[in-house]
């Protein structure tokens, strides 16, 4: 039976983490859409192609967008996490930079959805990128050396 050590499951919690971040973001889209449907203010027929999805109001474009740019980045995130629990790469490092990610993603998508500052959702953005390349940097070359 597998015993998972403390760093393990940081890693493997991360990866949890950022599920249950992409399914709340995933029902406040829904929520958002629901609403504008039950108001009248969008028909449910234009979920059949999304061609006139740009013509949406600009809280469901933004609630979309975020959902799709959950499937971008954050794969990255995925692959390398789950490469370092079976590497055996977990350590206090990549718990630190796994935690940063996340918390930096959890912080984007607030900011995404609600007031969405933009300059702070870059500077947010552009941190947890830099966590993502020093998490894939640290646990390939924890592997190569």
């Amino acid at each position: 039976m597998m015993n998972p050590g403390f760093h393990d499951k940081v890693l493997a919690a991360s990866l949890a983490f950022m599920a249950i971040l992409t399914v709340y973001t995933l029902v406040a889209m829904f929520l958002r859409r629901l609403g504008e449907i039950r108001a009248r203010r969008i028909s449910i027929g234009q979920f059949r192609t999304y061609e006139t999805e740009d013509q949406m109001p600009a809280h469901l474009l933004k609630a979309s967008r975020h959902y799709k740019n959950l499937f971008e980045m954050p794969i990255l995130f995925y692959v390398i996490v789950l490469f370092a629990l079976v590497s055996k790469a977990s350590d206090t490092t990549t718990s630190v930079l796994v935690i940063a990610f996340c918390l930096l993603r959890s912080w984007h998508t607030f900011i995404h959805l609600g007031a969405n500052n933009v300059i702070h959702r870059m500077y947010l953005f552009a941190a947890s990128l830099v966590s993502l390349i020093c998490l894939w940097v640290y646990v390939m070359g924890k592997f190569f050396l």
